[in-house]
């Protein structure tokens, strides 16, 4: 059954055919024949027979045809069994010693992937609760070790740009914080993410009252003067994805109720897909100019209804001699309309009135020269009038520039009365006649010098006495 020659013999072969011995001479090629033809007859005619102790294969020989004999085997089943059972058990004993080598080198190998594996899970663990400072299994040259290495420049690269992000974080909220003005920033939904500390002063929340609440409920506008709820700007710019500002006279109610004018606009937040991803909200507290404007306006009403109703003239000329301004009695006492007068310069009016010579322009130059302030002189006016008046100057600043603040007034009547009292006094003092002069009471205020001769009083004598003593 191995394929190979059953009997080989160098020259000459006995076979035995039934038992029955004869001698046969063959040559060495007849019995390489009979040798091939056996070996492909061995498979075609085996026979096997068991018995208690032996198990028995009759092969047929046979060459061309011719029947030569039989090949009979014989085996003791105790020495087949003895020898396999041997075999078995070596057999046996070396797969399970191959199978525990193989056992030790998998839990050895496995023990130290799992190990590395351990540690990188470890320092995954710890760097995702931001501790960068981790201890990583010792270098490989296996996969494992081509993962970790990977993985520490991974975590390298990732520590570089966490501590740029911190350091730029950093440097936001210090300028955040560092900001005069109130800021105020929210998600895509209104509700708020962050705000400096000016803004807690402003609104009175403190940060940790204010994170992830509605912008509202924060900060709560109203109109100053209608005392009516104001749009938050912050949903507009949500809404529109635009910059916009408060409209004026807006007040924002702190937590603690109290009230401060401010002024404020807000700006979308713009993520890198140019959607809106927020709001930037910031304010600043005006109420102090807002106070400030409010007296302003109320000096300014106060200086207009003065200039309007006053009973003295009132022009207002820039340093160039430009007129600024007129008021209805200045108006009234030149004889001109405000179309003659506003914004021309005096000496580019044809009247003599107001020319280069007047006394108007005069009295500016006096207070440019810090000389003094306040002159007399006669005008013309448009009827040929002639007008004593009386002017006062000052420098004032008027709409944000140096200007001049010039005030006038009719003194004619007190000329005239000036005039007539000169004559009187001339007349008083140079009369024949004794004349005193009294008040309500009738005591005596003046008495000339004819009261003098006639009466012999001293003009002493009698100043605040009575007439009744005469």
């Amino acid at each position: 059954s191995t394929g190979q020659p059953l009997i080989a013999l160098s020259n000459r072969v006995t076979l035995a055919q039934h038992n029955d011995m004869f001698a046969q001479t063959l040559s060495a090629a007849e019995i390489d024949a009979v040798t091939q033809q056996t070996t492909q007859d061995v498979n075609k005619y085996r026979l096997g027979v068991f018995t208690d102790q032996t198990f028995e294969i009759a092969n047929p020989i046979s060459l061309g045809g011719i029947n030569y004999g039989t090949v009979h085997m014989t085996f003791s089943l105790s020495e087949m069994s003895t020898h396999l059972q041997a075999s078995f058990a070596q057999s046996l004993l070396a797969a399970l010693i191959g199978i525990a080598l193989t056992l030790v080198v998998t839990i050895v190998v496995t023990f130290k992937i799992t190990e590395n594996l351990h540690g990188l899970a470890k320092a995954a663990s710890s760097i995702g609760k931001g501790n960068f400072d981790v201890d990583f299994p010792p270098d490989h040259f296996d996969d494992v070790g081509v993962v970790t290495n990977a993985f520490k420049k991974m975590v390298h690269d990732i520590r570089q740009s966490t501590d740029k992000l911190q350091a730029s974080e950093k440097s936001l909220e210090t300028t955040l914080q560092s900001i005069g003005d109130g800021m105020i920033a929210t998600d895509a939904t209104g509700r708020i993410t962050r705000m400096n500390r000016t803004a807690e002063i402003l609104t009175g929340f403190a940060i940790e009252e204010a994170l992830d609440r509605p912008i509202e409920q924060v900060f709560h506008i109203i109109n100053t003067q209608t005392r009516k709820k104001v749009a938050n700007p912050a949903r507009e710019v949500l809404r529109t994805g635009k910059i916009i500002g408060l409209a004026n006279h807006t007040s924002l109610i702190r937590k603690d109720g109290e009230e401060r004018h401010i002024a404020d606009s807000g700006a979308p937040i713009i993520d890198e897909a140019g959607n809106t991803s927020g709001v930037i909200l910031v304010f600043s507290d005006v109420t102090e100019k807002y106070q400030q404007v409010a007296q302003l306006r109320e000096s300014e009403a106060q200086y207009r209804n003065i200039f309007s109703s006053s009973g003295d003239g009132i022009i207002i000329l820039g340093l160039d001699g430009t007129i600024l301004g007129i008021n209805p009695k200045g108006l009234a006492l030149l004889e001109c309309s405000a179309e003659e007068l506003l914004h021309k310069k005096l000496f580019d009016i044809q009247s003599p009135t107001l020319s280069t010579e007047s006394h108007f322009w005069s009295t500016t130059k006096k207070i440019e020269r810090q000389q003094i302030s306040r002159t007399e002189g006669t005008i013309i006016k448009k009827s040929g009038e002639t007008m004593h008046y009386e002017a006062r100057g000052t420098k004032f600043v008027y709409e944000s520039q140096p200007a001049y603040l010039v005030l006038f007034s009719d003194i004619t009547t007190r000329k005239q009365s000036e005039i007539e009292l000169k004559l009187l006094s001339t007349v008083f003092a140079n009369t024949h006649d004794g004349i005193i002069i009294t008040d309500a009471e009738t005591r005596i205020i003046a008495v000339n010098a004819s009261f003098s001769k006639i009466t012999g009083y001293h003009r002493n004598e009698v100043i605040n006495q009575k007439t009744r003593l005469f």
